[in-house]
């Protein structure tokens, strides 16, 4: 697909609500007007049958005489064939952003569009002299982000600029037809740097925008080195040109970083990566775009091994994967099957010591182990086959007291939690039901005292106990199918303070009051 239908298809459903807003009518007689176009939104077919009522909308610069920022176009509106309609699509389209200026005559304002009765292109100056703009150059973007200082060297990726104040690059117009080779000469330049040629190509239409490259091109960073070299076939798909392969760049005089071989638009062959100092990092085989490297190798700048791994004929990974410190000591082994992760892997922190280690089935990990570097282990936990969470999962901090215990049932449901401050006292702790409902949950002060206990009774509050921080119980509540039976509070040297019972419709029905030795103070009966 060429740059422009790309363009339109990404247009295609992005901000429709607001254009089925009406418009208002506004006390102006004036029907024409000279805009700047914006957004296009290609809502009709054009293959749909040609009448007022099936348009296209195009966003506008200022409000028009009906109040709107938006105009809707259509064969029948502007009074062409369907075949003059989409070439002036294209052509508004391709222009939008390069500073010109269109002269438009309108309808009647309609309920929800004001339809366009003719176009005129202001920039030879059919408008005034004020909206004559230089048409020598078309302003580019990007699709995708290369790189400030990089171009883009691949079919699909040009655009028309937003603004020209916001364009990355620049191309001469007209562009310079090539009869031997059948096809238009381009050179695309930085605006930062308009002496440097960003990419020095061929396209195969007179219209940039509807084009696509071909055979051999240069690119260059903004700098004026040589990014990459190579060339496409006459579909537009890479195919390393008159060289036969297609050879990139460090930014650096004649610094290559890869050299790749392509067919079909696919990666096919060997493909060398180079370190800055020009040491090979990386050689692989491709298969029509698949990796299928036997026995690959990664180095690093110095000729030391960084990695080790293997492809299969399917281009997937297999067997043993093995990555290194620079200093040759084991990073990470892997063990694959026909790309899925199989038996165990290990990761090593760079003193040596193991760092981590899962164990795989089918590609999921069924048991996974941490270490700090110091060897302590910090972590176990282990899976089913739906990765939910099973068993005993434990952690420690690094002084080897246990952090956490996290205990879970078959079906996955979490049983109990348990936590520990770092001295080894305990923090909280909770249980659950193999359905979920919570059964007990508990909470210590830092000195290691019990703090509160609360427990559940078909997942509803049965008791509630509170402690003072020396141990001594200081409240505690019973509950019975969700009303309160009674509460019980004492002071912190365990004498009682208060007694309350309850019925069964939460009402209380008794309170007594003890002084501070303990004894009955105050009886007061309720009858409810």
């Amino acid at each position: 697909m060429n740059r422009l239908g790309k363009t339109l298809l990404s247009l295609i459903g992005f901000c429709l609500i607001p254009l089925l807003t009406s418009c208002s009518a506004l006390e102006n007689s004036d029907r024409v007007q000279i805009v700047q176009l914006g957004d296009f939104y290609p809502i009709r077919s054009h293959a749909e049958e040609n009448a007022p009522d099936v348009h296209n909308a195009v966003s506008t610069s200022v409000k028009n005489r009906c109040g709107c920022s938006y105009i809707a176009i259509s064969p029948a509106s502007l009074g062409m064939s369907e075949e003059a309609f989409n070439q002036l699509w294209r052509d508004l389209r391709k222009n939008t952003g390069q500073g010109r200026f269109y002269r438009l005559t309108y309808g009647e304002c309609a309920k929800d569009s004001l339809l366009v009765t003719k176009i005129v292109d202001c920039s030879d100056g059919a408008c005034g002299k004020e909206y004559r703009i230089d048409t020598s150059k078309m302003w580019l973007n990007t699709w995708s982000w290369a790189g400030d200082n990089i171009p883009m060297t691949r079919n699909g990726q040009y655009t028309s600029a937003g603004s020209k104040s916001s364009a990355q690059y620049f191309i001469n117009l007209p562009l310079k037809e090539v009869p031997e080779q059948g096809a238009w000469k381009v050179e695309i330049r930085y605006t930062e740097n308009p002496d440097v040629i960003a990419m020095d190509a061929y396209v195969d239409n007179a219209d940039f925008l509807l084009g696509k490259f071909i055979l051999d091109y240069k690119a260059h960073y903004l700098s004026g080195n040589l990014y990459e070299e190579g060339g496409f076939d006459r579909q537009g798909k890479s195919q390393g040109g008159a060289q036969g392969k297609i050879t990139s760049y460090y930014d650096s005089p004649g610094k290559v970083r890869s050299v790749s071989h392509f067919k079909d638009g696919k990666l096919h062959g060997e493909f060398v990566s180079y370190n800055k100092n020009g040491t090979v990092a990386k050689k692989e085989q491709y298969l029509l775009g698949k990796d299928v490297t036997k026995n690959g190798i990664v180095y690093g700048s110095e000729g030391q091994i960084l990695e080790r791994y293997n492809y299969n004929s399917n281009g997937r990974k297999e067997g043993t994967w093995l990555n290194y410190y620079p200093d040759g000591t084991l990073k990470l082994s892997e063990s694959y099957a026909n790309g899925t992760l199989v038996g165990t892997s290990e990761e090593y922190w760079p003193n040596g010591k193991i760092k981590l280690k899962n164990t795989y089935k089918n590609g999921s990990s069924r048991a996974q182990v941490k270490w700090y570097e110091s060897g302590q282990k910090e972590s176990e936990s282990f899976y089913n086959d739906k990765h939910q969470s099973v068993g005993t999962h434990k952690s420690w901090y690094e002084n080897g007291n246990l952090y956490s215990d996290y205990r879970y049932y078959a079906n996955g449901r979490q049983a109990s939690t348990a936590l520990w401050n770092s001295d080894g006292h305990p923090s909280s702790r909770e249980t659950y039901s193999i359905k979920g409902e919570r059964r007990s949950s508990e909470r210590w002060f830092v000195n290691g005292k019990l703090r509160s206990r609360t427990v559940y009774q078909n997942g509803q509050l049965a008791v509630e106990e509170e402690y003072f921080d020396n141990g001594q119980l200081k409240e505690r509540a019973r509950w019975s199918n969700g009303n309160r039976k009674d509460r019980e509070e004492w002071r912190k040297d365990g004498t009682r303070y208060e007694r309350v019972k309850y019925n069964k419709k939460g009402e209380f029905t008794l309170i007594e009051k003890y002084d501070q030795k303990g004894k009955l103070e105050k009886r007061h009966k309720y009858e409810r």
